[in-house]
């Protein structure tokens, strides 16, 4: 079921195997959306406390630079950690660049904590969560 939607993020929560799946829309994104969609989903991540994550990125635009890398592992990874997330799983994005920047954000000290991996598609990701 759809939890929340906006024009850049869509994500689904599969109440039968407890994870969330966000999808990045193909609209280009700024410092602030970014930081406003992944503050409402970490919000929701404490409401139904998912075991994974299924991000979507292929679609994604944006670079994450490296103090919004900071920021996002201070206010966001601690707020899934709390709420219980353990795996996250990334479909990952054709630009080099923006992956990169995805890989970085979850390299740091705090989603080290996480199991993270990355997917050419959904059904790999999803195959990967459901078996933990």
């Amino acid at each position: 079921m759809i939890i929340y939607k906006t024009e850049i993020i869509c994500t689904q929560y599969y109440e039968e195997i407890n994870i969330f799946h966000n999808t990045w829309e193909n609209i280009k994104t700024n410092t602030a959306q970014f930081k406003e969609a992944v503050t409402n989903v970490a919000t929701l991540t404490e409401k139904y406390k998912p075991k994974g994550i299924i991000v979507d990125t292929r679609n994604f635009q944006f670079i994450i630079t490296p103090d919004v890398q900071d920021w996002y592992n201070l206010n966001i990874a601690t707020r899934h950690l709390k709420a219980g997330v353990k795996y996250m799983a990334f479909i990952v994005n054709k630009d080099f660049i923006t992956q990169l920047s995805i890989e970085q954000t979850m390299d740091e000290e705090v989603t080290k904590k996480q199991k993270v991996k990355y997917f050419a598609n959904l059904e790999e990701a999803k195959k990967w969560i459901i078996s933990k």
